[in-house]
């Protein structure tokens, strides 16, 4: 028989159901597993909070990643559907297709130059419409018109033979454009046109007409050949201005700055309109010095709009006939954008 002693020490009971023990150690080594088991409960308990807060968190994030996709599916989806619509084919089908083509072009493209006016004239240029070839405005070249203007004969003094006997009164009288416009009534006629008396002999005739013949009508053809082609020249200028005006104006396409264009054109018309009545009072009394307005930097600024048209219309056929790859680059620049 096993005393008491002997059984203690080597059948200790344990908590571990079905389980005994053989030996001296037996009481130590199940201490050692209560302790064990102990601590294995308190892991699997902790694992199941963790389990829990992991639950949460995929709860929440879920909840997160819904209201992000509602987000970007409301601000920028619908807000530039139309507006960038080829951009959108593929990943327009759903939500969630669109919120990862999002997440995924954020994670790599990222262009903070570029800005959504630039964004959406591309956009429209490439995609809005049909598009074809156009054709580049023609310039205009006013340079003769500046050049007819800063003629030095509009400020010139021009009279005549300064040794003839009769310049001193003339001189005296200072208006030898005053006497000029009278030789018109004395070439058949012995009356003054201007007192009305038969004072006029054939000497003072031959004074008169040497007084104003030479240089002074070389000058004064001079003038006049000027202003014939002034008007000629502003003319022909002001018409081609007027038809690139008319026809842009038709043209649903049109590149050209309508607005300022033709507010520049009508100040050149006004100045040039000007200009012609100072001529013509030159030419009546060409002893009169005249300055006429300059008219150079309105032209500048027409062909400047020209000009600014021009460069438009070239970036405009350079995207139609590099439609695919300025697509994909427009495309690429618009995820970037968002």
């Amino acid at each position: 028989m096993y005393n008491n002693y002997f059984k203690e020490k080597s059948f200790a009971s344990t908590d571990v159901p079905g389980v005994f023990t053989l030996g001296e150690a037996t009481n130590e080594e199940l201490l050692a597993i209560n302790t064990k088991r102990k601590e294995l409960d308190k892991h699997k308990d902790d694992a199941a909070k963790k389990q829990g807060s992991i639950k949460v968190l995929k709860e929440n994030r879920e909840e997160e990643d819904l209201n992000f996709r509602e987000v970007v599916w409301k601000d920028i989806y619908k807000k530039y559907e139309f507006t960038f619509k080829e951009a959108f084919k593929g990943s327009a089908g759903s939500k969630k297709s669109f919120k990862d083509k999002l997440l995924r072009e954020y994670s790599t493209k990222i262009n903070p130059s570029l800005n959504l006016s630039s964004l959406t004239d591309r956009a429209e240029a490439l995609f809005g419409k049909e598009l074809y070839i156009l054709e580049l405005i023609k310039s205009v070249n006013g340079s003769i018109i500046t050049k007819i203007e800063e003629n030095n004969y509009w400020d010139k003094v021009i009279v005549g033979k300064q040794d003839v006997n009769i310049s001193k009164l003339i001189r005296k009288l200072n208006n030898a454009d005053w006497v000029n416009m009278g030789r018109e009534y004395i070439h058949n006629d012995n009356v003054c046109p201007f007192c009305q008396q038969e004072t006029i002999t054939e000497k003072f005739r031959k004074e008169i007409e040497e007084y104003f013949s030479g240089e002074y009508e070389e000058n004064i053809q001079q003038i006049v050949k000027l202003r014939e082609s002034y008007n000629i020249t502003t003319e022909e200028v002001i018409n081609k201005f007027k038809d690139i005006e008319q026809k842009e104006k038709l043209n649903n396409d049109t590149k050209l700055n309508i607005d300022r264009y033709s507010q520049n054109l009508s100040s050149l018309i006004n100045i040039i309109e000007a200009n012609k009545l100072v001529i013509q009072q030159k030419v009546k009394e060409p002893s009169k010095k005249i300055r006429l307005n300059e008219s150079e930097s309105l032209l500048n600024k027409l062909s400047k709009d020209i000009e600014e048209a021009n460069n438009e219309i070239k970036k405009h056929n350079m995207l139609v006939k590099n439609y695919t790859k300025e697509s994909e680059i427009l495309i690429s620049d618009i995820w970037s954008f968002l």
